[in-house]
């Protein structure tokens, strides 16, 4: 697949998420949850509470849901977080984008097209669900967070990829 760029998923476009109290925003960052060190597996865009979400790629809306697929019992105060899965088709064929903390728009339905830039959603309180989990542990910075993944070359799976290799950041050549 021949590289093609990705849209920022915030607009207006004010930066990636560095570290904060609660982690950092770019890829690969450790995190410890549960006494587990792993890999962020996304790139935090900083966002305010109702920025524009536009697609970042042309596609198709595979899923809308909430950010977190376990029980949202355990979770109760971000059970209102929502995720949205893109699809890239044409030249973005290969490429699927999940995006996490961001509203989508009333009338966005799955098997749904949108084009590159469309608004399809708006930016929620993630800082706002963090403080009212742990209030003593510190500010975080609002984001919606993406990942994106490749399709595998023999197209039976998807492997998570680097999302700022493909962003086109505004600004930058």
């Amino acid at each position: 697949m021949s590289k093609v760029l990705l849209l920022p998923w915030v607009l207006p476009f004010r930066g990636v998420r560095e570290t904060d109290a609660w982690g950092d925003g770019t890829y690969g960052a450790r995190r410890t949850k549960g006494g587990r060190v792993y890999a962020h597996p996304g790139l935090d865009l900083i966002s305010v509470t109702k920025d524009t979400v536009p697609a970042p790629l042309p596609g198709f809306i595979r899923r809308l849901g909430i950010a977190y697929l376990d029980d949202p019992a355990t979770r109760p105060n971000e059970a209102d977080l929502r995720s949205i899965h893109i699809e890239g088709d044409g030249g973005w064929a290969g490429m699927f984008v999940k995006l996490f903390y961001a509203k989508p728009l009333v009338d966005l339905k799955i098997g749904d097209r949108v084009g590159a830039g469309e608004q399809i959603a708006v930016a929620q309180d993630r800082a706002g669900y963090a403080t009212a989990k742990d209030p003593t542990r510190g500010p975080m910075t609002n984001h919606v967070h993406g990942e994106l993944y490749l399709r595998s070359e023999d197209g039976r799976s998807w492997n998570l990829a680097n999302p700022a290799d493909f962003l086109d950041f505004p600004g930058t050549d």
